[in-house]
């Protein structure tokens, strides 16, 4: 790797590094965080691993991926891109060479025909000659992804039942004491995981009470044995039994193996009656093939595991071409993906559907695997010449695209387009009656029904991002290409040979077709619907005409000017600021180094950016939504009541709980102590107590906290709502620090006990205590805790912020003539009482008073020691 990369891989593991040491520090002094520490612990988490996986990627070659829905013509666009013109594709085996598409990957028509991402290398890695197929594996939480997603994306929502408190304790009660008790954060990435993928109403539904089990889940899942941890990971895609059994029969070949990252396979795991890359030996894994091979790791360990299991749990094969077709591949590899498949709704899972269901999960998670890891620099999307047929395929792009080139055309503009609009098979259009009319559909069914734009254009309540349009500057995107098949006979070309035979060669074009060419290339130029997508749609289309070409060479020369090392980096960097500014804000939010101005001015300078965000989310007539998804509904409260009533013991919860004061309780002269209802924290009766209302306040807090998390790591939030990342994040912790400021938990007991004086069983006072909680918490959400007028806005007129206009009475109102929007002066208000409220946060948080100067002095190095890096 180039020194470049080196120093910033460096740089990104010192950053990681101080997540850790930050992590520990909270740990060490949790009581700084208050409710919010669990909550900032599991941001360090996160940052930890992102900025781990983004150190990874730095240190690797950069890749171009072959992306699109099964039988797109992908594979020809592989071929002609990893092979020189003319020549088969063929890769180096140990001493010998095989055929790509004749011994590795034999073509069955019109069947997608693998379930891993093939790479496409001049580098080998190969240790033994009897080994020479390099394989990546999945890893045991990979797999664990992958059944989760199969079991959410591919059942029936009916089909589905969300397991109980004692389901889960049963299967934790099963685990031995001492792994139990141990630390770990394994199964925070298995959580933010579903959390992104199975949708927030999902999530919640089906693992919103899994809050208080998550750490000792995470210590089963680094500590446990291997029937402990396969028991527990059951737990999430709802103890299917199916599942279960291919889970264990693919971490079983792991725990065998030692669970390495890669490992080596002999040539024979490409049998013909059992070939390891083939989607149908994956499907066999239930009963398996009755073939076997031999793998080995790394450290010479030798394995025998049949092929069914390989091909399951083979993430990427390596493929080492012998003859370097073109100067990217230098610094660079060819990913290609399996075709993207439709996910399908089934009413159960049998052994008759489960192989199929394992190849759409895995084809589906093997792309987020990749983004994640951010190995995809640039991408060629196939697009062939009929309506797109998989749903999400659009929304994997939107995500692609988030992550590399920014989420606006702002971001889009800083940096060059690595998406490549492939739009294969355009030898179709040859035979066209009416060229004009043909291309424009063709245009319609590629771009517009597929991203969702003009007529067909997905409105915002979907989540897309129009960069269709708008990809930079108000300009649409328009880095397209043409590609048709040159190994194929194609009406309108001349030719001699066999077709997909060494020997097929296109002559020239047939002159009975001359006028048809003619009328196509007029239409491709002087159609504005074909040549908005276009850099050069005349020169894009002649370059698909040129004889044993295709569109190939115009691609290529494309790709190349492209994909250099430097552009990685820069995505990488990009990123990188972008996980470093989260990790330095967390850090400095409890940390006192005597410039209470600067902390007072940074906290207030966030404050302005989210109200940019908020300025453009009120103009889109969303903002009183967005407010309503910050809302903690009463059926929610009323069901964390039920669950407290059900589940909690408090040491005196009998009926005289119900009477609040010595004046209502007549039996005062004879029983001391008789609302003393408490609980610990802790959950035994030697440790510090809560009372009951205190403690349905503080678990109302922490439900409400669940909930803001997944409201905002939520990309489809993000994009409807036209709010950033960061935006989002630092919204949600000035909620929660705004409202522990204001004590806001104790107004929500105080509730609980007026609603508790009216001597009725808990049952029947649910529905009033809830209506009341959420009235306090609510009302927080929408005015940050100030009441009508307390503020005033900074204008000429010093607005109350919140207050309604004043209506005169016996007066008819002079209406202006242009009405002002309620809705923009509303948001308005309620970003400048944000702006307040972090203010005030901040004020809160600069003094030096009480500070544990020898804990902010180790919070100061680690803070020091990131902005070493930062320079």
């Amino acid at each position: 790797m180039s020194n470049l990369s080196t120093r910033l891989s460096t740089d990104i593991l010192k950053s990681a590094k101080a997540a850790t040491s930050y992590k520990e520090w909270l740990e060490a002094n949790t009581h700084l965080a208050g409710s919010r520490a669990e909550e900032i612990r599991q941001d360090c988490v996160r940052l930890e691993d992102e900025l781990g996986r983004l150190a990874n990627a730095a240190d690797r070659r950069m890749c171009v991926g072959v992306f699109g829905q099964s039988q797109a013509g992908k594979s020809y666009l592989v071929s002609s891109l990893a092979s020189r013109p003319g020549q088969s594709l063929m890769i180096r085996a140990g001493n010998s060479e095989l055929s790509f598409i004749g011994d590795v990957n034999p073509m069955e028509s019109n069947k997608e025909s693998t379930g891993i991402v093939t790479r496409f290398t001049t580098r080998s890695n190969t240790q033994n000659t009897d080994f020479p197929i390099e394989l990546e594996l999945l890893s045991e939480m990979d797999i664990a992804k992958i059944l989760s997603d199969t079991y959410f994306q591919d059942l029936k929502e009916e089909s589905r039942k969300p397991l109980l408190d004692t389901d889960i304790e049963s299967v934790l009660d099963s685990v031995a004491s001492d792994v139990l008790t141990r630390q770990s954060d394994r199964a925070f990435e298995l959580k933010r995981y579903l959390q992104r993928h199975i949708g927030g109403i999902s999530y919640q539904a089906y693992f919103g009470h899994y809050e208080s089990y998550w750490p000792k889940i995470s210590s089963v899942f680094q500590f446990g044995t291997l029937a402990e941890r396969i028991s527990t990971f059951s737990l999430f895609w709802g103890n299917n039994t199916y599942l279960t059994e291919v889970f264990s029969k693919m971490v079983s070949a792991l725990e065998n193996l030692g669970h390495p990252v890669r490992c080596w396979a002999p040539t024979s795991i490409f049998k013909t009656e059992a070939n390891c890359i083939v989607v149908s030996t994956q499907e066999a894994i239930w009963d398996g093939v009755g073939i076997v091979a031999e793998l080995r790791t790394e450290n010479g360990q030798k394995t025998s595991i049949d092929h069914s299991i390989i091909s399951a749990l083979t993430a990427e094969m390596v493929a080492v071409i012998t003859d370097q077709p073109s100067s990217f591949y230098s610094h660079a590899d060819l990913l290609d993906f399996p075709g993207a498949r439709t996910r399908e709704r089934l009413d159960a899972i049998t052994t008759g559907n489960l192989g199929k269901l394992l190849t759409r999960g895995k084809v589906a998670y093997l792309f987020n695997r990749y983004l994640d890891a951010r190995e995809l620099t640039a991408m060629l999307l196939c697009v062939k010449d009929s309506t797109q047929e998989v749903a999400t395929l659009s929304k994997m792009i939107d995500d692609w695209l988030e992550v590399t080139h920014g989420m606006h055309a702002e971001a889009r503009s800083e940096t060059d387009c690595a998406l490549f609009f492939v739009l294969t098979m355009a030898d179709k259009h040859f035979s066209a009656t009416d060229a004009k009319m043909l291309l424009e559909d063709r245009m319609e069914s590629s771009f517009e029904k597929f991203v969702g734009s003009g007529d067909h254009a997905k409105t915002a309540d979907e989540g897309q991002i129009s960069w269709l349009n708008n990809w930079s500057k108000g300009k649409p995107f328009s880095n397209s290409f043409w590609l048709r098949n040159t190994s194929m006979v194609t009406n309108g070309i001349l030719f001699k040979g066999e077709a997909k035979r060494p020997d097929f060669k296109e002559t020239g074009l047939d002159p009975a077709y001359l006028k048809k060419f003619e009328a196509l290339l007029d239409a491709a130029r002087t159609s504005k619907k074909v040549s908005r997508y276009f850099k050069d749609s005349e020169k894009a289309w002649k370059e698909m005409t040129k004889i044993n070409d295709g569109g190939r060479s115009y691609l290529l020369g494309s790709i190349e000017k492209v994909c250099h090392p430097e552009f990685k980096l820069r995505q990488i960097k990009r990123e990188y600021e972008k996980f470093k500014a989260q990790l330095m804000h967390l850090t400095s939010e409890f940390f006192a180094d005597g410039d209470a101005e600067k902390i007072f001015k940074e906290r207030v300078g966030q404050a302005d950016r989210v109200i940019s965000d908020i300025r453009v989310c009120a103009r889109e007539r969303k903002f009183g939504e967005f407010l309503a998804i910050c809302h903690v509904k009463e059926n929610t409260i009323t069901d964390l009541l039920r669950k407290i009533e059900r589940e909690v013991e408090f040491e005196d919860d009998v009926a005289i709980s119900n009477f609040n004061t010595e004046y209502d309780d007549p039996f005062t002269d004879l029983i001391s102590d008789t609302d003393i209802s408490v609980i610990s924290e802790g959950g035994t009766s030697n440790k510090e107590v809560v009372e009951k209302h205190l403690y349905f306040a503080n678990s109302l807090m922490r439900a409400w906290q669940e909930q803001l998390e997944d409201r905002t790591t939520n990309k489809q939030v993000r994009d409807y709502f036209h709010l950033t990342e960061e935006s989002l994040s630092i919204i949600k912790g000035e909620f929660l620090e705004g409202a522990e400021r204001i004590d806001l938990p104790a107004k929500i007991a105080e509730t609980s006990r007026e609603a508790s004086r009216f001597p009725r069983f808990a049952e029947k006072l649910f529905p009033h205590k809830s209506r009341l909680a959420a009235q306090v918490l609510n009302n927080f959400v929408n005015q940050l805790g100030y009441e009508a007028g307390e503020i005033t806005m900074p204008n000429r007129n010093k607005t109350p912020v919140f207050s309604r206009p004043k209506i005169p009475e016996d007066v008819i109102p002079d209406l202006p003539r242009d009405p002002e929007s309620r809705e923009l002066v509303s948001a308005a208000h309620w970003a400048f009482a944000f702006r307040n409220m972090t203010a005030k946060n901040a004020e809160n948080n600069t003094g030096l008073d009480g500070i544990d100067l020898e804990a902010n002095a180790r919070l100061g190095e680690i803070i020091k020691a990131l902005e070493i890096v930062s320079d």
